[in-house]
């Protein structure tokens, strides 16, 4: 098993990082995760979730500089290095926005007190939202295909029908939770779909050991390839459920690539996969260093 040399330290760091604040953000799962989910693994995935956004901020902001396995992915992402004038308003951009998901560290029974709320709705009805409806809550001005309504849960979506076909079945939506209740602390959400609820209970360092395909890093990272990790579709949700100026782009590793520096930093996926590399530069791992590596996200070891 690959042990970093900076072990000790860095569990040091991490569990400042994991002590919860007196200004932390309460988090609750909503009764169909408890009903119809296996809430154990849900549990551990926003761990790794947590841990994922730790490591990130803490190799960002080593004294002694961004590790290069660890700068090449901020490159590529981010479209940034240390000798561009925006370097470091990105780099604290960066470290901020993972930040704030460290916040999310203290449980609650009440879903109504609870700033994040997980849902795992699998078998709810959506429909298109009542054109009465609109103008009382405030959403008339959506067109009527783009409005998507739970009459289970009173959850919200704008955009494509979640949890409904079997492409979209595989994603982690975050939404607007009733907007009855739509105060700045009550308005984030996040629902599970059936695809990676359904998936073997497979994290990120389980599939960098099991799968034999290790070649492209999109194919285990990004929720719409043959191996959707948990934690990746979480952290990814719960960027965008935290910050309001943060958006949701296509997601593959490939489009990532295509972002400009000001795309990539309002793109949550950006971020999720930075967050991903440093937790596989923590196991060993490291993007490759040639343009037809970086391409296709293919990982080497770490020496």
């Amino acid at each position: 098993m690959f042990l970093p040399r900076t072990v000790t330290l860095l569990a040091a760091v991490l569990l400042g990082l994991f002590i919860p604040s007196s200004s932390g953000w309460t988090f609750a799962f909503d009764q169909t995760c408890y009903e119809k989910a296996d809430l154990g693994r849900i549990r551990a995935s926003m761990t790794e979730a947590y841990k994922s956004a730790a490591l990130a901020r803490y190799y960002l902001t080593l004294t002694s500089g961004v590790p290069p396995g660890m700068a090449q992915p901020l490159k590529s992402i981010f479209k940034v290095e240390p000798t561009d004038p925006e370097y470091a308003n990105v780099l604290e951009r960066v470290v901020q926005v993972l930040g704030v998901i460290l916040e999310f560290d203290q449980m609650t029974e009440s879903n109504i007190a609870a700033n994040l709320l997980i849902h795992c709705d699998n078998g709810a009805n959506w429909e298109p939202m009542s054109e009465r409806l609109k103008p009382l809550i405030g959403w008339d001005r959506i067109p009527a295909d783009r409005a998507w309504m739970s009459m289970k849960s009173g959850l919200i979506f704008h955009g494509h029908q979640p949890c409904h076909s079997p492409v979209v079945n595989t994603a982690v939506y975050a939404s607007i939770r009733n907007p009855w209740l739509a105060t700045p602390d009550f308005r984030r959400s996040i629902t599970l779909c059936q695809g990676p609820l359904d998936r073997s209970p497979r994290r990120i360092k389980d599939t960098l050991n099991q799968v034999s395909d290790r070649q492209s890093l999109h194919r285990f990272v990004a929720p719409d390839r043959s191996y959707p990790v948990l934690s990746y579709l979480l952290l990814r949700e719960m960027i965008r459920a935290a910050n309001d100026k943060i958006k949701s782009y296509p997601y593959t590793w490939r489009n990532i690539l295509a972002l400009d520096t000001k795309g990539a930093t309002e793109n949550a996926a950006s971020y999720a996969m930075l967050a991903s590399f440093a937790l596989l530069y923590n196991l060993g791992q490291v993007l490759g260093h040639s343009e037809s590596d970086i391409k296709i996200g293919k990982m080497v070891a770490r020496t």
